[in-house]
């Protein structure tokens, strides 16, 4: 399935964006442009992922998950409800 681009605002201002799609086929949140993610990745609809971010293999994001400019997960790591990382986390 063809990602759609969009413009989406993580905080600086609108720039392209797509909806992740999880491995079970289901539609995952907002991911700028520019970020990397591991296509093995679940990111809730809720969650968004700004630019430059990087996730590895078998990340989790759940509800309302905002990961802001550059932050890097490694491979396995997983972040809960509400959980919000700075920018270069």
């Amino acid at each position: 399935m063809p990602k759609s681009v969009l413009v989406q605002d993580f905080g600086h201002g609108p720039i392209p964006a797509h909806r992740h799609q999880n491995p079970d086929g289901t539609p995952g949140g907002w991911v700028a442009a520019s970020a990397v993610v591991h296509p093995t990745c679940i990111i809730h609809a809720t969650a968004t992922v700004a630019p430059g971010c990087i996730l590895g293999e078998g990340c989790r994001l759940g509800a309302l998950c905002r990961l802001g400019e550059g932050c890097r997960l490694g491979e396995g790591c997983s972040l809960g409800e509400w959980c919000s990382l700075g920018a270069g986390c």
